[in-house]
């Protein structure tokens, strides 16, 4: 015989924000008929998603609502979701403890209006059989009362001013059901009064009035059905019979039982709930992400004054700005950017095609190209929409292309890729052998794309860039790199790992930015003359966005010139120079830093708190800026502070941070490595990698 209302209440849980609460007979009943969904939407409930967070806390509320804390119980989930629920005024508590029925023997009943939810007489209805342990309280009640009388009137007695606390507060919870802790059903002696009859007791109403006499029905109820019954005479007085039909409920049955809120609720999205939800996730993994308000120093690079805490701003010591050489303060770039701004305006006006070309755009894509040895050039508002867009059109455009994407590739990469549509193969990160074993089993007359990284932002490590050019030419593909964190920073002229290894002429398509060692902002591409034209053409990402403005591009083209000469070389070199000692500095007081042979400098923590943690301290303590680095940023587990020294971080600033870095190891408990690695070959290839052994790469440049 299927109850009638089962479909209705359970359409009834999943539109209340938290039926736990609000709804304690009708969950009862949802928690015995839909055992999965009331699982799945336990988990959903923004209330009880809440609790189960915060493991070990006793929650409780009064007024007769009574969140439950989160305990952990023994048993397999089948005992775990059978029969809770509290008590109101009139209705009695009858259960066994779980973890006691062999020792307690018989149910044991609470005496009307208190609690017995609570310490190591907590009661829950769980028993033997999860489908004949409930019976009806007035048959426990009977058999029961005279027993335990005496006892429940001393607990009772000890209790009163604790009748709406009901933690679940004992047992300990396996694996299997660590989140399944769907034990609130709640009404305890405070509950209100008109709320006591619920909209399943108007709906046994209406059935009753609709549908035929409870006499006509011959047929035994399960015990669930039964003791729901006996719950709502009892608590009530108000239903003397109830039906139950042998069919489901029909959409017109559901109109005719529903109002006007439950439509409501149901029909409308919960958006604010749902971005809430999203955040508290965010925070509860810390990935959540804090902004530092810091404005850097442009005289006095590089500090700047800390706005990050209330109060007057405090001087700061940016340690993890991509401003690599300090060329956005360079007094010569300024003057080119206020000289623009004075002719032109702060702005572009429009797309490239609607008023947005000025002739310093030109100018600077012909820079770009020449600096680069390719055709053309084309800028873009960022790297991250040159990389998105070039992968995406070409990925669309090119029929059957292959794209085979590094394994570090950055998420500029990963999404013009994916939303390209294009078949994607994915080879370890950095290794020439996986890639060819993959482009061997391809069709040579199917286009291909190999898209990879030369530095990779966050670990620091070079790729073998001549041995992925040269595999991917073997097999007919092009070569998409990223020169990101490279130009300006590598090469006689730096224009990246490709001029410094003299590989320009085996880069099909370059990606480079504006925004870190130029000291600006934009992102561009260069190669052919006519594949940029294609990208020129085809490409939404540059067609329909507004240009950069004028004074940033000519900027830019200052920028470009000076790091092309002399002046730049010598940038370059005091920079190399500071980053290799800051890592030697590092590395002989045993701090575990991942093995990098360029100018990043990742300090691994592996714990996204402590990385936090440690990162605050710092600003906070010391005022020392170096941003911690957590997921999605990295893999969980490789949490790191990136620390990216400039040429104007003196000896005096590394001295200092290292000592503060070393306070702040001790306070948050953070392993040094030992024995420490002391350098004395000068080399940067630290012999102990940050999880204390030697990695791979130190031993191939090793034998090397």
């Amino acid at each position: 015989m299927t109850f009638l209302y089962e479909i209705h209440i359970l359409k009834m849980a999943l539109s209340s924000k938290c039926v736990f609460l609000k709804k304690p007979f009708e969950t009862l009943l949802l928690a015995q008929t839909q055992r999965p969904l009331f699982v799945d939407y336990t988990l959903k409930c923004p209330v009880m998603t809440e609790l189960l967070n915060k493991d070990g806390e006793i929650k409780s509320r009064s007024n007769g609502k009574c969140p439950i804390n989160q305990g952990n119980l023994p048993v397999f989930f089948k005992q775990i979701m059978s029969k809770a629920f509290h008590t109101g005024d009139n209705q009695p508590a009858v259960a066994t403890p779980v973890e006691e029925i062999d020792q307690r023997g018989p149910a044991h009943i609470a005496k009307k209006g208190s609690c017995p939810f609570r310490g190591k007489e907590q009661v829950t209805l769980l028993g033997e059989d999860i489908d004949t342990v409930i019976q009806s309280p007035a048959q426990i009640v009977t058999q029961q009362y005279e027993k335990n009388n005496a006892s429940l009137e001393d607990q009772d007695s000890k209790t009163d001013n604790t009748t709406s606390k009901c933690p679940f507060s004992s047992g300990n919870l396996p694996n299997e059901v660590a989140k399944i802790v769907n034990k609130a059903i709640h009404t305890a002696s405070t509950y209100p009064q008109d709320q006591k009859l619920s909209l399943l007791e108007n709906s046994l109403k209406m059935s009753i009035e609709k549908e035929s006499n409870f006499d006509d029905i011959a047929k035994p109820v399960d015990p669930l059905q039964a003791s729901v019954k006996q719950m709502l005479e009892e608590s009530t007085n108000v239903l003397n019979k109830v039906t139950y039909v042998d069919r489901i409920l029909t959409p017109a049955d559901l109109e005719k039982l529903e109002g006007p809120d439950m439509k409501r609720s149901e029909s409308v999205f919960q958006y604010e709930d749902y971005f809430k939800e999203m955040i508290q996730k965010k925070k509860d993994d810390h990935s959540y992400r804090y902004f530092r308000k810091v404005n850097r120093q442009a005289k006095n690079f590089p500090m700047g004054a800390d706005f990050s805490y209330p109060g007057e701003p405090s001087d700061i010591t940016v340690w993890c700005s991509n401003d690599y050489l300090g060329m956005s303060r360079h007094v010569d770039v300024i003057r080119a950017a206020k000289s623009v701004i004075d002719q032109n305006g702060v702005g572009a006006g429009g797309t490239r095609n609607i008023s947005g070309t000025s002739l310093y755009h030109g100018m600077l894509e012909d820079s770009l190209a020449d600096w680069h040895q390719q055709e053309a050039g084309l800028l873009f508002t960022s790297c991250y929409v040159a990389n998105d867009t070039a992968l995406y059109t070409l990925g669309q455009t090119l029929p059957g292309c292959i794209i085979y994407s590094d394994a570090g590739n950055h998420a500029s990469m990963i999404h013009g890729i994916r939303t390209s549509g294009a078949k994607k193969m994915i080879f370890r990160h950095n290794d020439p052998a996986h890639l060819e074993e993959l482009l061997a089993k391809s069709d040579p007359r199917v286009p291909k794309i190999v898209a990879f990284e030369t530095v990779h932002s966050m670990s620091g490590a070079v790729c073998p860039l001549e041995a992925l050019c040269d595999v991917a030419h073997k097999y007919g593909a092009l070569t998409f790199v990223d020169e990101v964190h490279a130009v300006g920073l590598y090469g006689k002229h730096g224009a990246g790992i490709g001029e410094r290894d003299g590989c320009l002429h085996k880069m099909d398509i370059i990606s480079g930015t504006l925004g870190k060692a130029v000291g600006c902002i934009g992102g561009y591409l260069v190669g052919t003359e006519s594949l940029i034209d294609t990208l020129r053409s085809y490409g939404s990402g540059f067609i329909f966005t507004t240009a950069l403005p004028p004074d940033k591009v000519y900027a830019a083209l200052t920028s470009i010139d000076i790091l092309k000469s002399e002046q730049g070389e010598k940038l370059r070199r005091r920079h190399q120079s500071n980053s290799q000692k800051l890592r030697t500095k590092l590395v002989k007081e045993g701090f575990p830093v991942e093995f990098s042979p360029s100018h990043i400098v990742p300090v691994m923590t592996g714990d996204p708190e402590k990385c936090t943690q440690v990162s605050t301290y710092l600003q906070q303590e010391h005022g020392m800026y170096i941003q911690a680095i957590n997921y999605p940023t990295v893999p969980r587990g490789q949490e790191k502070l990136r620390i990216a020294p400039t040429p104007f971080h003196t000896e005096e600033m590394m001295n200092e941070l290292i000592d503060a870095m070393k306070q702040a190891w001790k306070l948050y408990r953070l392993p040094l490595l030992r024995p420490v690695c002391e350098v004395s070959c000068g080399c940067q290839y630290i012999c102990h990698h940050h999880d204390g052994h030697l990695s791979r790469e130190a031993r191939r440049l090793m034998v090397l």
